[in-house]
Parts: structure tokens; C-alpha cells; sequence
């Protein structure tokens, strides 16, 4: 017996669009507040279900639909406050569906978020190989605790030293070099290490595509 066939009409009266958003690089490590603006949310934060989608590097290609949940904290008809919980470091399209009328068009410049810590600058490129120099290192979404934050000096694939980090805010942190002479190859004075910057649940920083920075020192 050969199925009934129901139409349904494609109607986008009334869905919700997205015009803007207060953050759209939301940390991956922490919880993060984000103000999202647009039309017809409603004020019913119970009428509202978020999603973030996992695209591919390019953030053209989704790999993976309501890879994280969203927490609607309020809602207004022309914005909505929104908690980002974390997650893995990528790159996701934000979907915010009203139950009966569906999702906002997820394609657009507004719905794009990174989950990434980012190096924008390093105080300094140059140290004695002795250590005890103070480097800072510009960015975003560093943890605010300084224990929870490793900056390692990388020698070799197989070994490695911390710079110790004595102070931290979500956009700087600070850290004193160690003695690096015992990684020195006899008669050389010179050297160039790499600077790498790890957040909580094993995330490490990246330089913002764009940004010239390398993450080297040189002693």
C-alpha cells in the first residue's frame, strides 16, 4: 500500500534572524556571556533551544549538527542573552531555534564562532640564556587563574621547560624565563626556542591567521 503524502509549507514569516553579536570568539576553556541581536526571539526563554554546529577548519563545511548546547539565560524579542559554556577549540555556526517556528538561517557573519585562546604579540623576541627575564604575552581568553595557564619553552620535540606564569588576566599573562644554557650546543651563544601557550583541558593557543607574530625566542 503506497504512503499518503502530507505538503508542507516552506514559510519564513515570522523565523528568526540574527543581526549581530556581542562576542563571537567566546572562550573554550570557561563560561562566557554573549549578547545575540536580532528579530523575533520572543520572551519566552523556554520557547528557545541554542546550538552550536562543528564546521571544518574553513568554517564552510558543517561535520557536525548540535555538537554543543547553549544555555538561553533571557530573552527580548530583539535579543537574547546566551552563556557559552566551552568546548573543543574550532570554528561553529550558532542556531537558535524557537519551538514551532524554527531555526535562524545559520549561514551568515553573524553566526560564526571560534572557540580558540589567541596570541596577538610577545613583549620581547630576545633573552639571556640564563632566564630570569619577564615575558608577556598579549591575546584572549587566557584562564584568569594563573596556575590554570602553561607557557612552555620548547627545546626539542622530546623536551621542554616552563616559563612560569606569575600573573594573568584574560588578556595578558606574564611568566619568567627559565636558565636555558644547559640546552645550548657547546660554543653556541645563540639560539632560537619556541613559545607555546596552553590553556585548561589541554588547549593550546594559536596566532590569529593574519597576524605575523612567530612564537620564537631568541637567546
Amino acid at each position: 500500500m503506497p504512503s499518503v503524502a502530507f505538503p508542507i509549507t516552506v514559510d519564513n514569516t515570522g523565523v528568526i534572524t540574527i543581526t549581530g553579536i556581542s562576542n563571537a570568539s567566546p572562550s573554550p576553556v570557561g563560561k562566557t556571556p554573549v549578547t545575540v541581536y536580532g528579530t523575533n526571539f520572543g520572551t519566552d526563554k523556554s520557547a528557545l533551544a541554542a546550538y552550536l554546529d562543528l564546521y571544518d577548519t574553513d568554517g564552510t563545511t558543517i561535520k557536525i549538527q548540535g555538537k554543543y548546547n547553549v544555555n538561553v539565560v533571557s530573552a527580548a524579542d530583539t535579543q537574547v542573552q546566551l552563556l557559552f559554556g566551552g568546548g573543543a577549540a574550532g570554528k561553529y555556526r550558532l542556531r537558535i531555534v524557537a519551538i514551532g517556528t524554527g531555526s535562524n538561517d545559520p549561514n551568515t557573519i553573524y553566526t560564526q564562532i571560534e572557540y580558540n585562546i589567541k596570541v596577538t604579540g610577545l613583549s620581547r623576541t630576545t633573552s639571556s640564556k640564563y632566564g630570569g627575564a619577564t615575558l608577556t604575552i598579549t591575546g584572549s581568553n587566557f584562564a584568569t587563574t594563573a596556575s590554570d595557564n602553561q607557557v612552555l619553552i620548547v627545546y626539542s620535540r622530546s623536551a621542554s621547560e616552563l616559563c612560569t606564569v606569575t600573573s594573568a588576566t584574560a588578556t595578558q599573562l606574564k611568566c619568567t624565563l627559565p636558565d636555558m644554557s644547559s640546552h645550548f650546543t657547546a660554543g653556541s651563544d645563540t639560539t632560537v626556542f619556541t613559545v607555546e601557550v596552553w590553556g585548561l583541558l589541554i588547549v593550546q593557543a594559536i596566532v590569529p591567521a593574519g597576524n605575523p607574530l612567530k612564537l620564537e625566542i631568541s637567546y
